[in-house]
């Protein structure tokens, strides 16, 4: 029996038939990456600038549209480390792989996760920035 990927299903310990693991989740963990490292690049040069300038951000608009980006980034960030964990489980408990292997999986997950509480911080951060300047 073949599947779509055209490789053969492995068996699990359990017995259970599981399809190969394919570039459907780690293409999704990198999609999500590559839109938080390009917005929180700019963000940093627009804060840094007023920082200089010694400017507040006095743009409601602005504002607004910074935490509604954090937060969508901070929800694809937060959705890409819970199916990463999901992915990781899966790959010590059903299908036993060499430590060496797993440890990537593992490392890359806290990372992720890492990741997700940083943007989680910021997108929090730049609320209670709007509410106070909101007054």
């Amino acid at each position: 029996m073949k599947t779509r990927a055209g490789t053969e299903p492995r068996l699990a310990r359990s017995g259970r038939l599981l399809p190969p693991l394919g570039l459907g989740l780690s293409g999704y963990v990198i999609m999500v990456m590559s839109l938080m490292i390009p917005w929180s690049s700019v963000a940093a040069v627009i804060d840094a600038f007023f920082a200089f300038t010694h400017h507040a951000i006095i743009y409601p608009s602005y504002l607004m549209f910074v935490v509604g980006v954090d937060w969508l980034l901070s929800v694809l960030s937060l959705s890409a480390a819970c199916s990463m964990a999901g992915v990781t489980q899966a790959l010590v408990v059903d299908h036993g792989c060499t430590p060496k292997y797993c440890a990537r999986y593992q490392i890359s997950c806290s990372l992720t996760f890492a990741a997700w509480v940083f943007i989680a911080i910021s997108s929090l951060v730049n609320f209670w920035v709007l509410g106070s300047s909101m007054n």
